[in-house]
């Protein structure tokens, strides 16, 4: 490889060794500079550029999209490109040793080092998943914990402040298993209309805690979410956000009222007063001839 600095000063070529420049006159460094999140699971990478990084914060998320961290667009790219040059140094000694390597995992424009990886609770999650749809169990709790479902923060934090968007959602998604269940189709749809990010993010995690999948369409501003639920792969949650929610903010039914000494008084005369109004009763076995 030729690994000359580029002009940008940030990138180093990528090509096979060649003769004369790197980049032709005019053009500019194409390599991938910055990754922004637009979702919890969609990554969008951006072009070299000029100056710092915008303190623009994105959601790195594992594959399966249990875990989830938030952290600066810069902070997320300097710790790429410092793991992809510890890997690059690794191929390097073994190129030098005579060992044959593949580059991909350097040269990959979407590695797998710019997202977080599955732990050992992802594993437990995707096991109970197969096992929930392999022995039709329903409304199946897939947490490894145990407890209500684990609702994110997220979800909850929007629960709270759009309370009756979260609800329409949540009942519009139990609405479509409901009616997938019941039919005779493998799978019933249901499409949102379009909405913004945070909402769209709404749905997506909603769904999962319904064993349903989702799917994004159009572009901005129309973007929206297409819910399907098949029938032998969905269910209901035994414990719904809202409750979740209410329990969380201490939300409790009160106490039975307590009688004072001159109200348990007055219902015992009513009470007394009521028996003695009561119809004396005949006994038809008690005449005289």
């Amino acid at each position: 490889m030729c690994l000359k600095d580029l002009v940008c000063g940030k990138h180093k070529c990528n090509l096979t060794c060649h003769a004369g420049p790197c980049l032709k006159d005019g053009a500019k460094c194409t390599s991938v500079m910055c990754i922004q999140s637009q979702h919890v699971d969609t990554l969008v990478e951006t072009l070299c550029h000029d100056g710092p990084c915008p303190d623009t914060l994105v959601t790195l998320a594992c594959p399966c999209g249990h875990r989830s961290e938030t952290t600066t667009c810069y902070d997320s790219t300097k710790s790429y490109r410092l793991m992809s040059v510890s890997v690059l140094a690794t191929k390097m000694q073994e190129i030098k040793e005579g060992q044959s390597v593949n580059l991909n995992d350097v040269l990959g424009r979407k590695s797998k080092n710019n997202k977080l990886q599955c732990n050992e609770e992802c594993a437990v999650l995707e096991r109970n998943k197969r096992l929930a749809v392999a022995l039709q169990i329903q409304n199946p709790e897939l947490s490894p914990t145990p407890g209500p479902p684990s609702y994110s923060d997220f979800l909850k934090a929007e629960a709270k402040k759009n309370p009756v968007f979260v609800a329409d959602v949540y009942n519009k998604i139990t609405e479509l298993v409901q009616l997938a269940k019941e039919s005779k189709q493998k799978c019933r749809s249901h499409s949102f209309p379009p909405m913004n990010r945070d909402h769209r993010r709404v749905v997506h995690e909603l769904a999962e805690f319904f064993g349903c999948e989702t799917q994004s369409y159009d572009e901005e501003p129309k973007k929206s979410v297409v819910v399907t639920a098949y029938k032998n792969k969905c269910w209901l949650p035994f414990v719904s956000i809202m409750s979740v929610v209410q329990r969380d903010m201490g939300f409790r039914k009160g106490p039975a009222p307590v009688l004072t000494q001159r109200e348990s008084k007055t219902v015992s005369t009513t009470a007394a007063a009521s028996n003695t109004t009561q119809k004396k009763k005949i006994d038809y076995f008690d005449y005289n001839e």
